[in-house]
């Protein structure tokens, strides 16, 4: 299984492992044992002359498949980037709290938010200081993604 992963060219990339590491393509073992035209056409001085010209081209074979595989990282990063809207809260703002389990009592029927704060600061980075609307400061901070909007 190890032996076609390797001999495999990769999703990415369009090279198998193999010829990253080594700069040439690999006999499966099937040709080593059963006669093959690549066996039958080997020669060695020019193999030894193919192989050198192949290692000399090795390093921009490997640079191209690393701007290969940046590209498919950045295609999958957009794809998933188009789903996510980003939220932000202005200091006055009121918002619901997302109840978390431990302080949920009545099971799975109790309420997914808590009660109504006011955003006292944006501390940067998605986070929030809230206050209560008494103006009791609540003492962490809260993500973005633990707060939702209310609407009056």
């Amino acid at each position: 299984m190890l032996w076609a992963y390797r001999c495999t060219p990769q999703l990415e990339t369009n090279e198998s492992p193999f010829s990253l590491v080594y700069g040439a393509e690999v006999m499966i073992l099937v040709e080593i044992g059963e006669p093959s035209l690549c066996r039958e056409l080997y020669d060695p001085d020019q193999n030894h002359q193919n192989m050198c010209t192949h290692l000399n081209l090795l390093y921009e074979l490997r640079d191209k498949t690393q701007i290969r595989n940046l590209a498919a990282k950045q295609r999958a990063a957009r794809k998933y980037n188009t789903n996510l809207s980003p939220r932000s809260f202005a200091k006055g703002d009121l918002v619901w709290r997302m109840a978390s389990s431990a302080r949920k009592k009545d099971g799975k029927f109790s309420a997914n938010w808590d009660d109504l704060y006011r955003i006292h600061e944006d501390a940067g980075g998605g986070a929030y200081k809230l206050e209560q609307l008494s103006s009791e400061k609540v003492p962490n901070t809260w993500n973005v993604s633990h707060l939702k909007f209310y609407f009056s």
